[in-house]
């Protein structure tokens, strides 16, 4: 991984608008940046997809423009169709769309695996696993990447709330062994995560927040 020094931000939205049908804003000349380590949430209305899908190049903005630094992994906003692959296949596979060969992939993809109490089901297929464990995957198979910046929607929706703590206990856990930046996206108030900047949007608008 090439690491930055903090003043070169990793992500940037500089001015950025997206407009929906009836010339209605889903984000109105929004503005942030997220630099090396830190830990982003942005949490609020329907603008919150809107720039999950523009942060990781589903989407375009209308206006302004998104600066993607350096190399980001995507956690998706539900787990993909691939649930017939082994967690040993899927944990491989970014790395591998990107041209890693495949021992380098396993390699890469082994300590994440253990760091996230998968290395005993690595022959369990996907559509098996239970919410949490696909979460964990997800999670895996984005640090094995070697990102600067993970970009993670909202693919723990469904968990119970047992199980949202004990994921988001793993995500600050890898977010700190790793040194990558981290912008969650999430429709909820609150994440069981401590963030060092929290942004809401709503009605376009995207303002930072007092951190409670």
């Amino acid at each position: 991984m090439i690491h930055m020094t903090q003043d070169q931000a990793v992500l940037e939205f500089c001015t950025v608008t997206k407009w929906h049908k009836y010339q209605t804003a889903a984000v109105l000349r929004a503005s942030l940046s997220v630099y090396p380590k830190e830990k982003v949430l942005i949490r609020g209305d329907g603008g919150v997809r809107d720039l999950f899908r523009m942060a990781s190049g589903l989407e375009k903005p209308d206006e302004g423009e998104i600066r993607m630094n350096k190399k980001a992994a995507v956690i998706p906003e539900s787990f993909p169709y691939l649930e017939g692959m082994t967690v040993w296949d899927y944990i491989q596979l970014p790395q591998l769309l990107r041209g890693a060969g495949v021992f380098e992939a396993k390699g890469r993809a082994r300590p994440w695996l253990e760091r996230c109490g998968l290395s005993d089901k690595c022959s369990m297929r996907a559509k098996t696993m239970t919410g949490l464990d696909k979460a964990r995957l997800l999670l895996a198979a984005a640090f094995a990447d070697e990102p600067d910046i993970i970009l993670m929607a909202g693919a723990i929706l469904d968990l119970s709330q047992k199980d949202r703590e004990q994921f988001w206990e793993t995500a600050q856990t890898l977010t700190a062994q790793s040194g990558a930046a981290f912008l969650c996206f999430s429709y909820r108030k609150t994440e069981q995560m401590s963030f060092d900047k929290v942004y809401e949007i709503e009605d376009g608008r995207l303002d930072r927040r007092q951190i409670q």
